[in-house]
């Protein structure tokens, strides 16, 4: 077989690779720990059905912290899913999820640009057997972190280019970049590196994609504060090395996959600076910014939360790990890390999440409601909400503004109409039940002049959010006695099917 042959059964492999890494996403988000919700994603997927109900006037308000450009882009992205599906936790991690798979391809066409097919491929590989701890992160809707990463990836793909506009290009989503995340400025000097002496031309495009920013401007820290040494070693090497990346698999395996991949990364360098300078400016940022990782606390069970200022690092790596893999030493290694990683990540898979991937992303609770207007009357209320969630969530902001959110006289005589208090029963029992963790043993103060709406609302609540067994039926008749049956019933129906 020629070099045209091999070199055409290698893009079929990568083809393949990639399919399989999209197939084995999805069941981490099926079957794994992907349905975990992380309790800061839920404002961006809060604000996401608040403007899937209309309420786009209020993005800027809701947009979860002042840098983080890209809570507001995964919010409009997650509005038209909850449009046409419903604003489910299911339908909110199809946004993570589509950023995971964009980064996987730009850094398969990367490797592939600067390695041939080969590189392409371990690249791949790396991604099925990448630790639990960056497998949860990926599926989560921070809008801040990890996903920023495809900035990047796709700037040096247009960097490597060569052309004025592949350059300006490139720029222009370091600029939308560092909007969106401002950790992507670490790949800036990268990129320029790549543009070698036509970097002037990244500039210009630098300047462009980052106008979003005007609007958006928070300035920098007024001191920067530069990390103790010790720290910032045992943050980047220790716990990143064990619990936060690994958890429970233990130690030994978890020092040998990241300074195997480590030293992976350096043999690249021989070849491809990229991946060092990348890295290198990386290190130099989080050195002079201790402010963004010092308050992490030892618990590995808080992986992903760990992990989110430094999981940009294990792309690079992982790039530079397939870069060196033209030699059969690295490739052997590149190869049986991986072989590891997917054998742990395969044994992550158990049963169907449906009863965690079917609930409301939406908690109407007591956090501030954005949308509502700091003059607001009654009569604003009488706009038309997609979903019920929103207006119960309007309801308790004027009515923790008026200071009796339930039983204040204007709020209950709207709350006369069936449909509004069925939204009210299901959203309080969706708060006492802390969203389908316990079982509420008390009901707290029935809101007055409330129609018999309520109770049904109740009870479909009770099925969606505490269950429809003997056990759980019993409790919902020791608090309310027979009122909530109809409810109760056509929430089994509707949400349990039992």
């Amino acid at each position: 077989m020629g070099l045209r042959g091999e070199d055409a059964v290698a893009r079929r492999v990568m083809a393949l690779l990639f399919i399989v890494e999209v197939l084995a996403t999805a069941a981490d988000l099926l079957l794994g720990s992907g349905s975990v919700v992380h309790p800061e994603e839920r404002f961006n997927a809060r604000a996401g059905v608040q403007l899937a109900c209309g309420h786009i006037e209020a993005l800027a308000a809701l947009q979860y912290r002042p840098w983080c450009g890209g809570c507001s882009v995964e919010a409009l992205m997650a509005a038209p899913l909850f449009i046409a599906f419903g604003p489910t936790v299911f339908v909110w991690k199809l946004v993570p999820a589509s950023f995971h798979v964009a980064l996987v391809f730009l850094g398969m066409r990367l490797a592939a640009r600067l390695g041939g097919p080969r590189a392409a491929i371990v690249f791949l590989v790396l991604m099925l057997g990448a630790p639990p701890a960056f497998r949860e992160l990926s599926l989560i809707g921070w809008g801040n972190h990890l996903e920023s990463m495809i900035f990047p990836f796709a700037a040096a793909l247009l960097a490597l280019r060569g052309r004025r506009g592949g350059l300006v290009g490139a720029g222009m989503a370091m600029g939308l970049g560092a909007w969106f995340c401002t950790t992507s400025i670490h790949a800036l000097p990268a990129i320029m590196f790549l543009a070698g002496r036509r970097w002037t031309w990244v500039v210009p495009g630098v300047a462009l994609g980052a106008l979003p920013m005007l609007g958006d401007w928070h300035p920098p820290p007024a001191d920067l504060q530069i990390a103790d040494i010790a720290d910032w070693g045992r943050w980047l090497v220790g716990e990143y090395a064990r619990g936060a990346w690994w958890g429970e698999q233990g130690a030994v395996t978890a020092d040998l996959w990241w300074w195997s991949l480590l030293v992976l990364a350096i043999w690249s360098t021989r070849r491809h600076a990229l991946v060092a300078v990348a890295i290198g400016t990386f290190l130099v940022f989080t050195l002079i910014r201790a402010d963004m990782w010092s308050e992490n606390i030892d618990d590995w069970q808080l992986r992903a939360f760990h992990l989110r200022y430094r999981a940009v690092l294990l792309p690079w790596l992982m790039l530079g790990a397939a870069l060196a893999s033209r030699r059969r030493l690295p490739l052997f290694l590149a190869l049986s890390l991986a072989v590891g990683g997917v054998v742990v990540r395969v044994s992550d898979w158990s049963g169907l999440n449906t009863t965690v991937l079917d609930r409301l992303i939406y908690e109407p609770d007591d956090a501030p409601d954005y949308t509502v207007p700091e003059d607001a009357t009654r009569d604003w209320l009488e706009h038309t909400d997609r979903f019920p969630e929103c207006r119960v969530h309007h309801i308790l902001e004027m009515g923790s503004r008026i200071g009796e959110p339930i039983n204040d006289p204007a709020l209950s005589e709207w709350l006369r109409e069936p449909d509004r208090c069925e939204a009210l029963g299901e959203a309080w029992i969706e708060r006492t039940s802390a969203w389908g963790r316990r079982r509420p043993t008390a009901l707290g103060p029935v809101p007055e002049r409330c129609g018999p709406g309520l109770w049904y609302g109740v009870g479909r609540g009770w099925a969606r959010w505490v269950g429809c067994s003997s056990a759980d039926r019993e409790g919902l008749e020791a608090l309310v006695g027979r009122r909530s049956r109809a409810g109760l019933a056509a929430g089994c129906a509707i949400y349990r099917r039992r």
